[in-house]
């Protein structure tokens, strides 16, 4: 067998496994790069988007290293030069902004501000009583002294998420 013949019965190879492994790692970053925009599981999906995340970077250089010819096919035609413009202004954007407003998202500041009133004064925002609202809590197995705690003070003393206390008023 020449020498060539090996090289691309290699690259083939190698290809079966770069390829699959590429596109799975693309798929995982992407469905956990969802869940962290959405805040949904943060503290358990944050390790695993950013491991698998570098993982994601590794595969992806090795597979276009193996396919740089067909690569470089692709940039002779028009869309990939406007998707990837469009993608780099985006991100250009978006770091621009975090550099010159380093302020934390508007959702973030809601979460907050909700994690950090009393409770009390939350019942009319959720629509509901005092009453029902306490309920909601005991069912979930939080206990109220006052009603003036906070969800951050109640999610500290009985050791749940606080995130999880917000979907308990949320629910109807």
């Amino acid at each position: 067998m020449s020498t060539a013949t090996k090289q691309s019965a290699n690259s083939r190879g190698s290809r079966k496994i770069v390829t699959p492994l590429t596109g799975a790692l693309s798929l995982v970053i992407g469905i956990s790069g969802a869940m962290l925009f959405f805040h949904f599981e943060e503290g358990l999906v944050k390790g695993v988007h950013e491991w698998l995340g570098m993982a994601f970077v590794v595969a992806m250089l090795v597979h276009l290293a193996m396919n740089w010819k067909a690569f470089k096919q692709h940039f002779r035609k028009p869309a990939a030069w406007v998707g990837t413009g469009a993608v780099t202004a985006i991100s250009a954007m978006f770091l621009v902004s975090s550099l010159t407003q380093p302020n934390e998202s508007p959702v973030r500041s809601i979460i907050h501000s909700i994690e950090t009133t009393a409770i009390s004064d939350l019942a009319p925002v959720f629509k509901v009583s005092e009453t029902e609202m306490s309920q909601r809590f005991v069912q979930a197995g939080v206990e109220i002294k006052s009603g003036q705690e906070t969800i951050q003070e109640l999610a500290s003393n009985s050791g749940v998420d606080p995130r999880r206390l917000i979907s308990v008023l949320i629910k109807k």
